[in-house]
């Protein structure tokens, strides 16, 4: 009777809470309470109510009074979760599990030891469930391992396992850990398994080879890509990008070439492929300036990048096609040609092309057009003067030599070009002035001392003349001596030919 009234009372108590959203002060303090079935009744009326805090203290309860009760220890774990409380819910399940060894308990208490970083019991729950069979979260025992810095053990689990069910993913994971540890031979070997039985594709391959180019080991790296190249489709991008970015990146460059080149003739080649191709091309001992063109034509006209042009317009010049480096130039549209008039090369092709099919006037109008683009542009300036200076043209010489005398005084580079200008104009003692400046810079060049031996000739100064004259010609048959092949160089014989005529007989030449 006595205990009928007690819930009655618990009863009316909880009554104001359902009804009138008070606390629970008419009810009898919880830790008075030790009857169990009391307890489930409070608890059940709190979670009924909704009031979760109170249903905490009497789950809490119940754990104090019966610790090895499966019910109260559930609902204090599920309640202490409810409210936030994870570390307290972990604890609670974990004594359940203990108790009750709940497979569905396990999984939970799993992901709570890892959000709460309790890797040691989130391992030890894991080993208990791959131990029996169960291998779905072999992956994140695997990550708590390398996560508790202890990838050897990951590498000893996943060789047991792989031991017992050969699948590939379980090899591919050892490959990734032995190549983290160091481990390279037996990752290698390993590879060698996977290929042979087909497992070995290019998205594996690559997250390796970008493994081992973090850790920097590039030339390993670069093996494991180049080791499945005879396997893999023309139209895998990814993979032929990644080889040919990579093998550029170590100076392997005729695989990047090759690679850069299987994009290209797919259609898929990038702008830096078109670049390495060419840049290889370029540096064969050969070259074939056909193919630049080529290939240097194809990257203008899909990314018109100013390196192909110049590239297009050097390889149309080697090749002696002047009208077509005239025609390329004199086709660009305004967009272009606006952006591309700054570049000294553009005038350099498209002057000399002209000069090349004899007409001057016309190399020389392009020269002014050039300058007048770029008034600042020294390299410019000096090219046009040398133009003029191989022409002979005198009066637009006298007219640029003043236009940029203020310059070339305070100029050395301007030096050679401004001698040989007023040497052919006979202003020998102009000429001599900044002859004389380049003689300080360069004592042993043989150039120098002839044009300035010619230019004191001039003036009347044949010692002076002997004595450069004399020693330019011992600077010459020196580097003969040391160089014979140096006479198979047009220009170079030219010269040697020209100082001879003055220290030795015509017949012994």
């Amino acid at each position: 009777m006595k205990r009928f009234f007690m819930i009655f009372a618990i009863l009316y108590g909880l009554s104001g809470l359902f009804y009138k959203g008070s606390g629970i002060t008419s009810i009898k303090d919880i830790q008075t309470v030790k009857d169990p079935e009391l307890l489930k009744l409070m608890l059940n009326s709190f979670l009924w109510s909704k009031d979760l805090q109170n249903a905490y203290k009497v789950a809490k309860k119940g754990v104090k009074l019966f610790p090895k009760s499966k019910f109260w220890l559930k609902k204090a774990g599920d309640i202490s979760l409810w409210i936030g409380k994870i570390k307290e819910a972990k604890e609670y399940y974990y004594r359940l599990y203990l108790l009750a060894g709940d497979k569905k308990l396990r999984k939970k208490l799993i992901d709570l030891s890892v959000s709460l970083k309790d890797y040691q019991l989130a391992v030890r729950l894991l080993k208990e469930e791959i131990a029996e069979g169960h291998l779905k979260n072999w992956k994140k025992l695997v990550w708590l391992y390398e996560n508790l810095g202890q990838p050897e053990k990951a590498l000893e689990l996943l060789e047991d396992i792989y031991k017992k069910y050969k699948k590939a993913e379980y090899l591919k994971e050892i490959i990734r850990i032995q190549l983290l540890l160091g481990y390279t031979k037996q990752a290698f070997e390993n590879l060698k398994k996977l290929k042979k039985t087909g497992d070995l594709d290019s998205e594996y391959a690559i997250y390796l080879s970008n493994l081992l180019y973090i850790k920097k080991k590039y030339d390993q790296s670069l093996d494991i890509l180049l080791s499945i190249k005879d396997t893999v489709s023309v139209k895998n991008l990814d993979y032929w990008r990644t080889l040919s970015d990579l093998s550029w990146g170590v100076g392997d460059y005729r695989n990047a070439v090759n690679a850069s080149k299987i994009l290209i003739n797919s259609g898929k080649g990038r702008n830096v492929d078109y670049e390495r191709l060419i840049i290889y091309l370029q540096n064969q001992k050969n070259a074939d300036y056909k193919k630049i063109y080529r290939y240097s034509y194809e990257g203008w006209k899909r990314f018109h990048s100013e390196t192909f042009f110049y590239y297009m317009i050097d390889s149309l010049y080697r090749l002696r096609k002047y009208r077509k480096v005239i025609k390329t130039v004199e086709s660009l549209e305004k967009r272009y040609f606006d952006k591309l008039k700054f570049y000294d090369y553009l005038w350099f092709y498209y002057g000399n092309s002209y000069l090349k099919l004899g007409k001057k006037g016309k190399a020389v109008d392009i020269y002014e057009k050039a300058i007048r683009y770029n008034p600042e542009n020294t390299d410019l300036i000096i090219t046009f003067l040398w133009t003029l200076v191989d022409l002979e043209d005198e009066k637009k010489l006298k007219k640029y030599l003043k236009k940029y005398e203020y310059i070339a005084k305070f100029s050395d580079e301007f030096d050679p070009v401004y001698g040989s200008a007023y040497s052919l104009l006979q202003n020998s003692l102009k000429s001599l002035y900044y002859l004389r400046r380049e003689l300080n810079k360069k004592p042993d060049d043989p150039d120098i001392q002839i044009m300035y031996g010619d230019t004191t000739d001039l003036s009347g100064r044949t010692d002076q003349a002997y004595y450069y004259r004399f020693k330019a010609w011992k600077i010459l048959k020196e580097k003969v001596k040391k160089d014979p092949s140096l006479l198979k160089n047009k220009e170079f014989l030219k010269e040697i030919i020209y100082i001879s005529f003055y220290f030795v007989p015509p017949d012994s030449i």
